[in-house]
């Protein structure tokens, strides 16, 4: 019977196969496979591959050359004479390939301005666990001295922080530079206090638009989600915290019937209902509410800055009786003299008058054709920048290293745009 594939009753999917088809590889032999991650949905590698060793977490790194970890998402750009971040994948003679044609990696190449550069990616075996390597490598290969202009930025918590040549936030490590280069630390007028609570998107193909709420943030093993906003001293906004009650854990088998599945088991899954607690800066008042099923809810409140840093807080946390993690989908905020009502807001009226609006989560992992309209949509308040800009002589080249643990990041799933569970931290641990 062990022999046999099991049959996923009354599914469209393929039949699950008996066992893992053994090509007589080593544990620790090397794969590459694309993004989609099942069979009929690949994607070439100009645009998206998910690379890993078998048996630990893949992760995503396609054309837009950014990469999302448990902490922080970290992206390449490029910056262009007149001050402005580019993508590569816009420059002259961009392109990518796997290392050797099938490791589980990938080289990305362009020229800008005089410099060739190039950005390799893999993930390499290692005792007790694997290791994310990119080593970028900037190149003049003309007759006149040039500068390099390449720029990494890490989106994370505002503990995010360097020391000599080492990256860390909340006391965990996460990044190693060798050698160390400039570290800027950039500090946004709005944004996310911390990236754990996850961007993700509700069953669907995603929302390019705030008012179809498809996006939000969640909040896994109760985790609040905050934003900053930065107001000028002694200033009050009104702030409006949208919410669309789409369960994130709903059913176990999406596509198979009720009375398919276990009893036990489907009411251990079925949505138990949604309660959170809102708090907003300068504002006394918490709001309790169970959302209601199917239905888009709209809280305001009154905030303004309290301690002095020059923004007003939102908190978003699920209660300790709510079956579901705390979501959030929409945050906007209007000056005192504006007359708007939750009424105006949930009909989809007034949001031209906003001074910042943010459709939350809409910075999430997307399908390859639209991503790069969406980058920077829902930014972290704090990021750290590394500057490779070094002044290269004809003929000079200069090679960097970036190490990161390859386990500490969210697992690449199919359709691209899940709830993704942020790394609790356990995967530190060594091997028993």
């Amino acid at each position: 019977m062990k022999d046999q594939p099991f049959p996923n009753n009354k599914s469209w999917e393929c039949p699950v196969p008996a066992r893992r088809l053994d090509f007589g590889h080593k544990p620790l032999h090397f794969e590459t496979t694309f993004w989609e991650l099942r069979p009929g949905r690949l994607a070439p590698i100009n645009t998206r591959t998910a690379v890993g060793v078998p048996g630990w977490p893949v992760i995503g790194f396609g054309y837009l050359m950014r990469a999302r970890y448990s902490e922080f998402e970290m992206r390449f750009s490029a910056l262009g004479k007149d001050g402005e971040e580019r993508s590569p994948h816009i420059l002259s003679n961009f392109h990518q390939v796997s290392p050797a044609d099938w490791l589980p990696g990938v080289v990305s190449e362009w020229d800008d301005d005089g410099v060739h550069y190039r950005v390799s990616y893999i993930v390499v075996p290692n005792d007790l666990q694997p290791m994310d390597l990119y080593q970028i490598l900037l190149k003049n290969p003309t007759a006149r001295e040039v500068r390099g202009n390449l720029l990494v930025t890490l989106n994370g918590a505002s503990t995010l922080a360097a020391k000599n040549d080492l990256i860390a936030a909340q006391g965990k490590p996460l990044l190693v530079m060798d050698p160390r280069v400039r570290v800027q630390r950039i500090a946004r007028p709005t944004g996310c206090v911390d990236p754990r609570a996850t961007s993700s998107g509700t069953w669907g193909s995603g929302s390019p638009h705030i008012d179809e709420w498809r996006t939000h943030r969640t909040g896994w093993y109760g985790m609040p989600i905050e934003y900053l906003l930065q107001v000028a001293p002694g200033q009050s906004q009104q702030l409006f915290l949208g919410f669309d009650d789409s369960p994130i854990m709903r059913e176990c088998c999406w596509d198979t019937a009720e009375e398919n599945i276990d009893p036990e088991i489907l009411a251990l899954n079925k949505d138990k209902g949604q309660e959170v607690v809102a708090t907003v800066e300068g504002d006394p008042a918490s709001q309790q509410i169970s959302l209601p099923p199917a239905q888009r809810t709209i809280l305001r409140f009154v905030g303004r800055d309290t301690d002095g840093d020059g923004y007003i807080r939102v908190s978003v946390r699920a209660t300790p009786e709510s079956r579901q993690p705390a979501v959030l989908a929409v945050l906007w905020a209007f000056g005192l003299e504006v007359q708007i009502s939750t009424d105006d807001l949930l009909a989809g009226q007034g949001e031209e008058r906003s001074h910042c609006r943010i459709d939350v989560g809409d910075d999430m992992p997307w399908d390859i054709e639209r991503e790069w309209r969406h980058i920077g949509a829902d930014p972290t308040a704090f990021a750290l920048r590394l500057h490779y800009r070094p002044t290269l002589a004809p003929g000079e080249e200069r090679t960097y290293l970036l190490r990161l643990p390859a386990i500490d990041k969210p697992e690449a799933a199919p359709y691209g745009q899940p709830w993704r569970p942020y790394d609790t931290g356990e995967t530190w641990k060594p091997c028993q």
